[in-house]
């Protein structure tokens, strides 16, 4: 990491994720990445997809989806509590986040519908128990 805590990773060449640890929170890091950019309009669909996304990490696990408005990109941002973060559970965090970067950056460019891109069983969620 950097003076300013933090470091951007990237795999295959196509996936950026930005890894912080803010000395303003101690004991947090946040892994996030850019998914995509606001369009100039139809903003309002964009903004019931990824709220919808958000809604109980339907497609999101343990992310959550934002939007930069100094920026004008859709990010996608965890946030890990360091008391319970070993080597294991940060590399599972990491591949699962980089997963879901991978397949929202594919969804927001394709301009796929809230029910459309990957299904929850892709991701290997088990957060939710399904029956």
């Amino acid at each position: 990491m950097d003076e300013t805590r933090s470091c951007r990773l990237v795999f295959d060449g196509r996936v950026s994720v930005d890894i912080g640890a803010p000395a303003a929170q101690t004991g947090t890091v946040f892994l996030h990445s850019a998914v995509g950019v606001l369009p100039a309009s139809g903003r309002e669909a964009i903004y019931e997809q990824l709220l919808s996304s958000n809604l109980f990490g339907r497609d999101t696990g343990a992310a959550v989806l934002a939007v930069d408005r100094d920026l004008g990109e859709v990010v996608l941002l965890r946030r890990l509590d360091e008391r319970h973060l070993g080597y294991a559970e940060f590399t599972d965090a990491l591949e699962d986040f980089i997963a879901r970067v991978g397949a929202w950056t594919e969804k927001l460019k394709s301009g796929a519908s809230a029910g459309g891109g990957r299904s929850q069983e892709a991701f290997a969620d088990h957060s939710m128990m399904r029956v």
